[in-house]
């Protein structure tokens, strides 16, 4: 699990924005938690790009929780929680509430697999990094 094409082919299919609402009060709850996939976005798209997101180890401003992939495994998931907590709270009061809440926690389990992959792709590669800088 993780390669880049992998990660790749499941970036917009999880990032993107969702289609086929069905409810007005679904529209509002991820228009309300639009934020969080979004902050998530950012260094999963640089991962998309270009293969990694070193940016986010050495910006202590933005990111000053993460400092290792581990810490950067655990605020993807953080986020990827938030969001998911955020559609259960709202709760679905009839059938089409339910299917747009089903597919907003599927947005949320799609999100912790891209986090997931790209965990393992920033592990590699800062593993590559590490190696490469030891002399031989």
């Amino acid at each position: 699990m993780g390669t880049l094409e992998e990660f790749r082919a499941t970036f917009w299919t999880v990032l993107g924005t969702p289609k086929g609402r069905r409810s007005k009060r679904y529209y509002d709850v991820w228009a309300d938690l639009y934020l969080i996939p979004d902050a998530l976005a950012g260094p999963l798209y640089a991962i998309y790009k270009s293969g990694e997101c070193d940016y986010v180890f050495s910006d202590r401003a933005r990111f000053p929780t993460i400092h290792d992939p581990e810490t950067f495994l655990a605020w993807c998931l953080a986020l990827a929680d938030e969001y998911r907590n955020g559609v259960l709270k709202a709760g679905a009061r009839d059938e089409d509430e339910k299917a747009d809440q089903a597919a907003l926690l599927e947005r949320a389990n799609g999100m912790e697999r891209l986090s997931r992959m790209a965990y393992e792709i920033v592990k590699e590669r800062r593993g590559r990094l590490k190696g490469s800088a030891s002399p031989e």
